[in-house]
Parts: structure tokens; sequence; C-alpha cells
């Protein structure tokens, strides 16, 4: 599924989630450069991945069509095409603030 790449600087990927064709999932690539750190696409019959987004939160999908994330203390929506698996809109705010209470969970 998911291997990481030492000369990318990953150190681990985690919270995946399968999108609603329970084929594709998004999962969370921590890199040594946070900066770097993102949210990525993966198949389960594929081992290439795809760069979603610079998240540096785990993305939840939404139905009936938008992935959640926080970004900055803040929850973001944002519109996505799962069967297309390609953003259709802008973020926007849909809360403010969110309180961190263990690493990679979010509350608000």
């Amino acid at each position: 599924m998911t291997a990481l790449d030492k000369g990318r600087g990953d150190l681990g990927h985690s919270a995946p989630r399968f999108l609603p064709d329970g084929r594709h999932f998004l999962f969370r690539i921590l890199n040594r450069d946070p900066e770097q750190s993102a949210v990525y696409l993966g198949a389960l019959d594929s081992s290439d991945t795809q760069l979603l987004d610079r998240i540096n939160s785990r993305a939840e999908y939404a139905p009936p069509g938008s992935l959640l994330f926080a970004r900055d203390g803040t929850l973001m929506a944002r519109p996505f095409d799962p069967g297309r698996r390609q953003w259709t809109g802008c973020a926007f705010v849909l809360s403010w603030p969110i309180v961190r209470l263990l690493r990679d969970f979010v509350t608000s």
C-alpha cells in the first residue's frame, strides 16, 4: 500500500481514511521537514501515491463531498470530488478555535 521514502524525508505514514469507493484512501505523510508533511492519495491496488495538499493534519472525507482538516488551530472544510479525487472549490472555516487533545485528534 504505502512505503516510507527515506530520500524524501518520510518519518511515518498515518491516519489512513478510505474514500467512498472503498479502493482509494487518504493518508498523512509526516516528513522530517514539517513544511513537507502532507496528505496524499493512495489505492489498494497500486503503490503509486499522489500529493493532495500540504495539510499538516489528517484529513477526513465528509459526505456528500468535502474533506475536513485542521489548519493553524481552525477546523476547515474544502469541497472534494471523491470520484475524480480532486478539489472542487476553496477551503472555508467550519470552526475556530479547535483544541488538540491528543496527537492527530481534534475537537471543536
